[in-house]
């Protein structure tokens, strides 16, 4: 005897009574921070800390874990610092990423902050 079935699937569906939710969040990544000479590295980490925390809050994208990111890095042999769209592309084809966030802080009298939001498809959204 053979039993078919047909599912149609929207934001959950149902397997023998187990309810699964469908995870549609955006998969995103927040590269390091560039630093100037004359900004300490524990600036940008503060930096990036707190965009990864305010796009957590939102609760619309599944973030890549920083452990995840290095372990790909030190596979690929990258560096762990990109600042162009490009080479933010190819990272997050690498990571499987969907949006990617780079950026730089300097100091010249007053800290100057960049932010790129990339689509892996190489579309800059901000």
């Amino acid at each position: 005897m053979l039993v078919t079935s047909t599912v149609l699937a929207d934001e959950s569906f149902s397997f023998t009574g187990i309810k699964k939710k469908v995870d549609t969040k955006k998969r995103l990544v927040v590269l390091n921070i560039k630093t100037g000479p004359e900004v300490n590295s524990a600036y940008a980490q503060l930096l990036r800390d707190n965009i990864e925390l305010h796009l957590l809050k939102l609760d619309k994208y599944s973030l890549i874990e920083r452990q995840q990111i290095d372990k790909i890095l030190k596979e690929y042999k990258l560096k762990k610092i990109c600042t162009e769209s490009n080479c933010a592309v190819d990272f997050g084809k690498i990571l499987t990423a969907d949006i990617i966030i780079i950026g730089s802080i300097k100091k010249v009298k007053n800290y100057i902050i960049t932010i790129k939001v990339i689509k892996v498809t190489g579309k800059i959204l901000y």
